[in-house]
């Protein structure tokens, strides 16, 4: 039985951690010679990038939830973009961001634009 989501969360949510290795390969993939997998320091550096472009959700009091970009600011990615401690402490796990949004804001990233 699948857990009911609220509806203020989007409906296409992909784990945080497979969006920041999308986003790494779209924008270094082109760079590389071979094929290397994103280290984890490199994974939670693409995630710090997309939070300041989508809004990111995870698992907040035992439900999805968005967390305020406000809070995202003042905290860092651990674990290769799988969970994020806050300046207070407080740990959340279940990082994820929408599809779509993904996909809207990859669309406007280019290799001209770093």
């Amino acid at each position: 039985m699948r857990k009911s989501v609220p509806s203020d969360v989007p409906g296409d949510l992909i784990p945080l951690f497979v969006a920041a290795a999308i986003a790494y390969e779209q924008v270094f993939g082109k760079r590389r010679t071979e094929d290397v997998t994103p280290s984890t320091d490199e994974l939670d550096l693409v995630a710090l990038a997309l939070s300041n472009h989508l809004p990111l959700y995870g698992r907040v009091d035992h439900k999805t939830a968005e967390i305020p970009p406000a809070e995202v600011r003042r905290g860092m990615f651990w674990g290769g973009a799988t969970r994020f401690e806050s300046l207070q402490g407080k740990t959340i796990i279940g990082l994820a961001v929408s599809k779509s949004a993904l996909d809207d804001t990859l669309s406007t990233i280019s290799l001209d634009s770093l």
